[in-house]
């Protein structure tokens, strides 16, 4: 009976309140215990059937001690407590220890994990940038700006200072540094120069009035970036409301609204000639349509009600490689249409 006593939590407040500490750091692993038991799993299916080799027999042995880790951990919680009511407070400890020294190991696991992976970011951001330093100093520094690391101020100088081969050279997939800039604007995304980042559309301005250019490739394949230097080199503001009075059509197609395939049928049906004519911002309905093809379902049926009703690309769009290379993509898809098409003069 003073045995029961002498080793209760009131005879030992100090060692009881160690103990529920080491038990209370033990129990933090099994907040993390489905994460690491599905991990486990995973790691272990996404073997090859005929795959044998050390690194499978880990994953299955450590998919086994995560299977059984909630029961040893609770058969050793049980023990303790026992062992500390008994008055053996060493053991009671000892007992504890293991599930704490899981956490502790796995706490400085994941510390250590995430030091080598921030390590391992910062060198591969180190590496594009001295690539593109190499390729296009130009790119670089928007790039950087984009990421935060370099302030506008400095971009802007380097813009107005940097030697005139490199204002219209390519470097890799970032593209030129006007391509760049035009898309890390978000203007595409937006169609609104409020609701672009108007420092990179400041850089775009910056770099058109030195006389930077799209490549070649760039001016074939992207005729979103083509119409984006094309509404910055004529100085126009967008959104440009005098669409909707030079051509009703494009200023449904651009509201991208659920009502704007209904809408732009009956705009059809009233003065058919819509679909032919031009606006100064925006071209015609079909470039529109063409420019904003994969913004979804809604504007994948506004270009082909377009195309289904025989609209056109105006004259001075037939000269812009990338459109009509959008064009005829647009075509291939639909071979009733493309006859259609070969069938009309």
């Amino acid at each position: 009976m003073s045995e029961d006593r002498g080793g209760s939590i009131g005879a030992h407040p100090k060692l009881g309140i160690g103990l529920a500490i080491l038990q209370g750091v033990g129990a933090l692993n099994l907040l993390l215990y489905p994460g690491v038991f599905l991990a486990s799993v995973m790691g272990l299916s996404g073997s090859g059937p005929k795959e044998v080799s050390a690194g499978v027999w880990l994953w299955k042995a450590f998919l086994l001690a995560s299977f059984v880790y909630p029961l040893l951990w609770a058969v050793l919680w049980g023990c303790s407590w026992f062992a500390f009511r008994k008055g053996k407070g060493v053991l009671a400890m000892a007992l504890s220890l293991p599930p704490a020294l899981v956490s502790v190991t796995g706490g400085a696991f994941f510390v250590w994990q995430m030091l080598v992976g921030q390590a391992a970011v910062k060198k591969m951001v180190a590496d594009n940038d001295a690539e593109m330093r190499g390729a296009n100093p130009l790119v670089a520094g928007i790039f950087a700006f984009d990421s935060g690391r370099l302030p506008w101020a400095q971009l802007e100088k380097e813009i107005a200072t940097a030697d005139a081969s490199l204002l219209s050279k390519p470097a890799g997939l970032y593209g030129t540094p006007l391509r760049l800039s035009l898309v890390e604007s978000r203007l595409m995304q937006t169609l609104d120069f409020a609701q672009t980042r108007p420092h990179c559309l400041e850089a775009a301005r910056l770099l058109i009035s030195r006389g930077a250019t799209l490549s070649a490739e760039e001016e074939a394949l992207q005729e979103d970036i083509v119409w984006m230097a094309g509404v910055l080199r004529q100085g126009i503001t967008l959104p440009d409301r005098s669409a909707e009075k030079e051509n009703p059509l494009v200023w449904v197609i651009l509201s991208g609204s659920e009502e704007a395939p209904m809408a732009a049928i009956e705009a059809v049906r009233r003065d058919p000639s819509l679909l032919h004519k031009a606006t100064r911002s925006y071209g015609t309905p079909l470039a529109v349509a063409l420019l904003l093809r994969n913004r979804g379902p809604r504007a994948d049926g506004l270009l082909y009600s377009m195309l289904s009703k025989g609209a056109r690309l105006s004259e001075t769009e037939r000269n812009v490689p990338s459109l009509v290379q959008a064009f005829e993509q647009q075509l291939s898809l639909h071979p009733t249409l493309k006859e259609k098409y070969a069938s009309q003069p």
